[in-house]
């Protein structure tokens, strides 16, 4: 399965087609949100901005050409936070949003999050970053693994199945995340979300519908003192899995 983005890219590639500006002389530096946010609802698979970013980086070409942005935000929910422990949350982030135009570099990306982690280190003292692939959108976090980052497995932690359940009220665009659903099951009233799935799945006529996808996979990597990020590599809450692989047709690519 193509990466979402790299379909995104391909496309504007044909429509607008450029030469490839090298990584030579190009520079990563903070930039505006409202800066990143142009290219990331134009590239990136899920097309939106975190609800609360932290820090926006950008790659800028020699001639101050826009061609790419990483978004540092909380993550949603206190899992990622918690990736070393307590003692370490006040020094995670997570890398929420990432994109690079048509016309970067092929490699443009990977140096890009390479030095973003390195600035937002300095800049907010995150020692901690961590990020996901998204397997409904054919990642499988290749730039994280090039970038030699560690892979955790699935994002809830619990191994298990590897999927996850979301639903939707009829006629809504958007899917809600179990997490979601326990929320509104709450101000429903509902003690027990799963008496609410049950009685939504038996509904007649049914109101909202459900459906099982990939569980994103998790990242993490660390920056600073050597004796500092030894010590939170030691904290990880979760064991150090293999690197996952693209298969395609039977190969592996």
């Amino acid at each position: 399965m193509t990466a979402h983005q790299r379909i995104i890219r391909d496309n504007e590639a044909a429509r607008d087609p450029r030469a490839v500006i090298p990584l030579q002389g190009c520079r990563v530096m903070p930039v505006p949100s409202a800066w990143s946010r142009r290219i990331i609802l134009r590239y990136e698979w899920l097309g939106t901005m975190p609800a609360v970013p932290l820090a926006c980086y950008g790659l800028i070409g020699p001639n101050d050409e826009a061609l790419g942005t990483v978004v540092f935000g909380v993550g949603m929910g206190s899992h990622a936070r918690q990736i070393c422990g307590p003692d370490w949350a006040d020094r995670v982030i997570v890398l929420e949003r990432g994109a690079c135009v048509h016309f970067a570099h092929e490699h443009a990306a990977s140096f890009l999050i390479a030095a973003a982690v390195r600035r937002v280190a300095l800049d907010l003292g995150k020692r901690i970053v961590v990020a996901y692939s998204d397997a409904e959108a054919g990642e499988i976090g290749t730039v994280y693994q090039a970038c030699n980052w560690l892979y955790l497995g699935p994002s809830n932690g619990r191994g298990g199945s590897g999927t996850r359940q979301e639903g939707r009220r009829i006629g809504d665009e958007k899917w809600r995340t179990s997490k979601s659903i326990r929320r509104l099951a709450g101000r429903e009233g509902y003690q027990d979300t799963a008496l609410w799935w049950k009685e939504r799945r038996q509904e007649k006529p049914p109101t909202w519908e459900f459906r099982t996808v990939p569980d994103r996979s998790r990242y993490v990597t660390f920056c600073g003192p050597r004796n500092e990020t030894r010590a939170a590599r030691a904290a990880l809450r979760y064991p150090v899995l293999p690197y996952p692989k693209r298969i395609l047709e039977g190969l592996n690519k």
